[in-house]
């Protein structure tokens, strides 16, 4: 999957060196993947990765653990 995603964004021209990257995070299986494989890129791609994650306050507990899990996330590879 992360030589797919390198081979895409090459192919692609998405990102450049000393580009400064924003992952949305949702918590979910998606961002946390792109996450995830960005991170495992950073030092071959010369980039720099944030993240972001915004609570609405729509989905009570559950979004509660969302912003949690994701602030763990996010501090555990940034």
């Amino acid at each position: 999957m992360k030589q797919k995603v390198l081979d895409y964004i090459k192919e692609n021209d998405l990102i450049q060196p000393g580009d400064k990257i924003v992952v949305g995070l949702s918590g979910g299986p998606d961002s946390v993947c792109l996450l995830h494989i960005l991170y495992s890129l950073k030092e071959e791609l010369n980039i720099t990765i944030y993240s972001a994650h915004i609570n609405h306050m729509i989905r009570g507990e559950e979004a509660l653990r969302d912003e949690e899990y994701s602030r763990m996330l996010s501090k555990g590879l940034i």
